[in-house]
């Protein structure tokens, strides 16, 4: 059959024979996750009587993008079937093998399931004890992929090992790319030099005390902006914090609105009334306030509490554009002293401190919520 196909298919189909695993590093949308799956459709077609895993951290990301990759490959084979699909169990049926769905988070299938092949999606995300109960399951062969965005990692210590094939590929390798995209990639350059360095050159996140490290001081909102929406972030000794968020194409403008320490919630409304809010914009705030949040809600305000996710996955929404603080001192001033953690010898850890992130807080929340993949359209954003 003419399947095309990139870089990383012919890495694993030249190497698979002369090494017990495969590491596939590289930056966004380089084509390593559809090419493993073109790469095991192939093994299948060639075996039978094998089990291919096929493992993700959790189930909605197994569901929403690796498994799905692995349906639409199997369709371009003309090999899929929805009957072959059993929903249930987390399995296909391919040529006599069996091709199992599991997530990393369900423990019983980590120790109870042997593979013949074992392919780990986005590995980084799993931890040591998890890639070992697949290991010590895996019969033949271990593929993973995942982007370099970790400073230190268990995986840069497996590709060291002679056992282990590691190559890297970064977008320029997956010539089937649309322009808009290989644009938005090339982009992070000028946003932030970290995710350009991960996301666009494939190489390993550096280390560096500071969370975020370009941005721009303006006096006013461009009248083309769009207001994305508001965030709020609850304190009393620490400051209660309210933030205006606007949109104008792959730029973000931040303004901030209330940012005062020793406010009852009802001080709060109080402060928010004077601002002739218009009350059916929407307000994310911190869910871990509830009762907070309701009080503000029977006030009028469409207030509303974030869904949860991880500080670093908003940190990366937010530094995938380029930022514009407007007359907001205190905004800058957080941008200027939010930094990582360090261990006891100084060694720079990959979760931010918390402190100084009040502000930073209240606008991650709103970006998280109005600006993620699954709420916009699966793909428009290539590095999530």
């Amino acid at each position: 059959m003419n399947i095309q196909t990139t870089k990383v298919f012919e890495e694993i189909e030249n190497n698979i024979d002369n090494y017990r695993m495969i590491s596939c590093r590289g930056g966004s949308r380089s084509g390593k996750s559809f090419n493993i799956c073109i790469w095991l459709v192939v093994y299948a077609l060639r075996n039978t009587g094998k089990t291919i895993s096929i493992v993700r951290k959790n189930f909605p990301s197994l569901k929403g993008s690796i498994m799905r990759d692995f349906i639409e490959v199997l369709d371009m084979f003309g090999k899929y079937n929805p009957d072959d699909m059993k929903k249930q169990e987390m399995y296909y049926e391919l040529n006599g093998n069996i091709i199992q769905f599991i997530n990393a988070e369900d423990e019983q299938k980590l120790r109870g399931r042997k593979h013949d092949i074992c392919f780990i999606n986005e590995a980084n995300e799993i931890s040591f004890n998890e890639y070992t109960q697949l290991s010590i399951r895996t019969t033949e062969k271990l593929i993973i992929d995942y982007n370099p965005s970790d400073i230190d990692s268990w995986i840069y210590e497996e590709e060291d090992k002679d056992t282990c094939y590691w190559f890297k590929t970064t977008f320029l390798d997956n010539p089937f790319l649309e322009q808009a995209v290989k644009d938005e990639i090339l982009s992070l350059k000028e946003k932030d030099d970290n995710l350009y360095r991960v996301f666009t050159l494939g190489e390993r996140g550096i280390a560096r005390s500071l969370v975020f490290n370009k941005y721009t001081e303006e006096t006013e909102i461009p009248p083309q902006a769009k207001l994305l929406g508001y965030g709020m972030d609850f304190g009393y000794t620490d400051p209660n914090t309210l933030v205006s968020i606007y949109k104008m194409g792959e730029h973000l403008y931040f303004k901030e609105l209330i940012y005062e320490s020793n406010l009852t919630i009802s001080d709060l409304i109080y402060r928010m009334t004077q601002l002739e809010m218009d009350r059916t914009d929407t307000i994310w705030a911190d869910s871990s306030q509830p009762a907070a949040i309701e009080e503000i809600r029977r006030n009028g305000f469409n207030i509303k509490p974030t869904k949860k996710t991880t500080i670093e996955y908003g940190l990366q929404l937010l530094k995938r554009h380029y930022i514009h603080i407007v007359s907001s001192p205190n905004i800058v001033k957080e941008f200027n002293s939010y930094k990582y953690k360090t261990d006891k010898d100084g060694k720079i850890l990959g979760v931010p401190e918390d402190k100084n992130n009040h502000s930073i807080d209240a606008l991650r929340y709103c970006v998280e919520m109005e600006l993620n993949p699954k709420k916009i359209n699966r793909g428009k954003y290539a590095l999530i």
